[in-house]
């Protein structure tokens, strides 16, 4: 889908279209895989090979082949994930979580129930959007949305979902955590950027996410890193630096208590998803 929105021309309102994308993940995995990412999207995932724990906040899930996830957007997670020897897993991504009365996707869980086919399922929707043949590509897209919303209405129904919206003020304190995470402002800074008390943002982000504004910049910070390693040649120091850490010795520190890795270490073996 190329579009982001629709204009209905009875109601002159704005529409929003559903948009996936789709993902076929399949190698061999010698040697635990460390992932750090954060979702840019809500998705859905089956393990077909292998197995994964994964880590994000307080909370640690593990899951094997045969198992179904749910990933809401915006979560920051480590993932572990180990071969055996193939690791092989689908996964769909969809623009933005689907809203049900007013409820949201609160945190990466599992899937109960695996819906029948799901295999099945999975391997046909990322067949239709993954096909080259420019003919007919509207249709097989369409088809392919279709197969999905009926995969998620079957999911949807068994996931824990909370009722309350992230507040706007917290939306902007995160917003400027997230445009300045390189910079040493304080937290009585920040609280005052966002006309609130400082303990009023602590508690928001504990309530919301479940993690401090410094927690959160840190997080944001590690990320950082490990694209850097992972894409660039540049030197510890020199990341350490563009990151934002006052020292070389600290960011070692710091990104081996998130990661479980040294920093050299990571960038070895490590790899960055965003989805």
């Amino acid at each position: 889908m190329h579009e982001d929105n629709y204009i209905c021309p009875r109601y002159e309102k704005k529409l929003d279209l559903i948009k996936i994308q789709t993902e076929h993940y399949y190698h061999e995995q010698k040697e635990k895989m460390v992932v750090i990412t954060q979702t840019m999207s809500a998705s859905i995932a089956l393990l077909m090979q292998g197995r994964v724990t994964i880590r994000s906040g307080k909370h640690t899930l593990e899951a094997g082949a045969g198992d179904m996830l749910s990933f809401p957007k915006g979560v920051f997670y480590r993932a572990d994930w180990e071969g055996t020897p193939m690791l092989e897993f689908f996964s769909i991504h969809y623009r933005q979580p689907i809203n049900v009365s007013g409820n949201i996707l609160s945190r990466i869980q599992h899937i109960p129930i695996k819906p029948e086919n799901a295999e099945e399922r999975f391997s046909e929707i990322h067949s239709l959007l993954s096909d080259e043949r420019s003919e007919n590509e509207a249709a097989r897209s369409w088809r392919a949305i279709g197969l999905f919303c009926q995969l998620y209405s079957e999911i949807l129904p068994q996931l824990e979902t909370q009722n309350n919206f992230c507040p706007e003020v917290l939306i902007s304190a995160m917003r400027y955590i997230e445009n300045n995470f390189r910079e040493d402002f304080d937290i009585k800074s920040l609280a005052s950027e966002c006309l609130i008390s400082e303990s009023r943002l602590y508690y928001l982000f504990r309530h919301h996410l479940d993690t401090t504004p410094v927690q959160y910049r840190t997080e944001l910070r590690v990320f950082e890193a490990s694209k850097l390693l992972t894409e660039t040649k540049l030197t510890i120091e020199e990341i350490s630096e563009r990151c934002g850490f006052n020292s070389s010795n600290y960011f070692r520190t710091i990104f081996h208590e998130i990661t479980g890795l040294s920093p050299s270490e990571y960038r070895r073996r490590g790899c960055i998803w965003e989805i």
